[in-house]
């Protein structure tokens, strides 16, 4: 592990969610660049697909992530990957849930789940679908430490997208969050500011945009909280077309962190070398 590394583990944890566009394509390495210089302790990445992504995967095993767990998705189909430097135990998403868009790992004394909520695209109801099952899940997790963190394709109805007004659908249910335990950690940490992590572009300059990419945290996490802050310098640079959110928590004991009484009996095992399986946002 880097000396880097070493530093930013002993003062906390870092966790860094970047939408990698399309699998990454022949920006991989741009994108190990980018996220190597962020010293994450764990790395959430959507859009993840399954062939071509794994170069990055492996590079990242290499330098420091050994441990991956990803949501499988069929090819040319986009899902979800979590990397580590500590060893992850998954969990099985929940039955509401698609398992191509959810990744469920405790780490570091916290439980994660790594997002990708559908856009809304022609069927409606596959986006209100998994929201509901997203604020199910996040009721019965809201007393243990636990963070939602990726691509949400939802923002607040306030304040999220340029020009004000325009929204998202489903933003009652991304406002329902607060309801079940769970508060935006870039809001909270920055109440009077905006900031956007994907824009629509025209004649190759941005457009309008949007902040779709977020971080919940449930009240136990919360005073663990440091910072929440966007990268936007890889999405100018076209290294992706979405900027890449920061978070950075103190560290808390480290040890075994229950599931949801229900979900108990459904955890999976992961060897540290295993790979699970190995659009532009909607308005």
């Amino acid at each position: 592990m880097p000396d880097d590394a070493v530093c930013q583990s002993l003062q906390g944890i870092r966790v860094v969610s970047w939408n990698i566009r399309h699998g990454g394509g022949r920006r991989l390495g741009a994108i190990f660049d980018a996220l190597a210089g962020h010293v994450p302790d764990i790395i959430v990445l959507t859009e993840f697909r399954s062939g071509p992504t794994a170069p990055l995967l492996e590079r990242l095993a290499a330098a420091g992530w050994p441990h991956t767990v990803t949501s499988d998705p069929p090819p040319r189909r986009n899902g979800v990957a979590v990397l580590s430097r500590e060893l992850l135990v998954a969990r099985r998403p929940p039955r509401s849930m698609p398992s191509d868009r959810w990744v469920e790992v405790p780490a570091f004394g916290f439980v994660l789940a790594a997002v990708y909520v559908p856009v809304r695209g022609r069927d409606p109801s596959k986006k209100d679908a998994y929201w509901r099952g997203l604020l199910e899940a996040a009721a019965m997790r809201r007393q243990t430490s636990f963070l939602f963190i990726g691509d949400w394709n939802t923002g607040a109805p306030v304040g999220d997208a340029e020009p004000e007004g325009r929204g998202f659908s489903c933003c009652e249910h991304f406002d329902a969050m607060s309801e079940h335990g769970f508060v935006d950690a870039w809001r909270l940490l920055h109440p009077h500011q905006r900031a956007f992590s994907w824009y629509s572009r025209r004649g190759g300059a941005d457009l309008h945009g949007s902040c779709i990419d977020h971080a919940f945290v449930s009240r136990p996490l919360r005073d663990r909280l440091v910072s929440c802050e966007y990268s936007d310098v890889e999405r100018r640079a076209a290294v992706s077309d979405h900027a890449a959110l920061l978070l950075d928590l103190r560290l808390g004991s480290i040890g075994s962190v229950e599931a949801p009484s229900s979900e108990r009996a459904t955890n999976l095992v992961l060897q540290p070398a295993d790979f699970v399986g190995a659009s532009a946002p909607d308005r």
